[in-house]
């Protein structure tokens, strides 16, 4: 169903801190393979074929729902190994739907933050989640990370 993390190459099962080191805002880099791993610990990832076949049972043309998802930036992605990965701290695995607050986020980094870029913010910790990424915190604190998206869209923004 997800990406098997055992098939990677040994470079990506490090630490995310340790490929991964970048600053808060625009222009952070991080290697794709470091995305697996950061959001390994949240649920891992998904390839667009494998959300739309665990939605299936549960609603009607799921492929493109799952397409609509991605296109309108509902859901963050990346690209990896010629292969769309949807990381799943974004969704309600029980109800199977996009996590309450997500759109908050997305929405207040239009225009601001690029795909990759958004990717990336979910996947690095935060000063103002005391350090935790925003993949982690979405799940038990949204506010808190609407409030977190909102101050650096306000930094990178003005």
């Amino acid at each position: 169903m997800c990406v098997d993390h055992a098939l990677q190459p040994a470079r990506l099962m490090a630490a995310p801190e340790d490929c991964c080191r970048a600053e808060p805002g625009p222009g952070r880099q991080c290697e794709d393979g470091c995305l697996l791993e950061a959001f390994r610990s949240n649920g891992g990832v998904a390839t667009g074929s494998e959300l739309a076949e665990i939605l299936s049972p549960l609603v009607d043309q799921s492929i493109s729902r799952v397409a609509r998802w991605i296109v309108s930036r509902e859901v963050v992605t990346f690209a990896w190994r010629a292969s769309i990965l949807i990381p799943l701290f974004q969704f309600d695995l029980d109800r199977m739907c996009i996590r309450a607050g997500m759109h908050s986020v997305c929405s207040e980094f239009s225009g601001a933050l690029d795909s990759a870029e958004l990717v990336l913010w979910f996947a690095l910790p935060n000063a103002w989640l005391n350090g935790a990424t925003p993949a982690k915190t979405i799940a038990i604190d949204v506010g808190a990370v609407v409030d977190a998206a909102r101050a650096d869209r306000f930094i990178a923004k003005g």
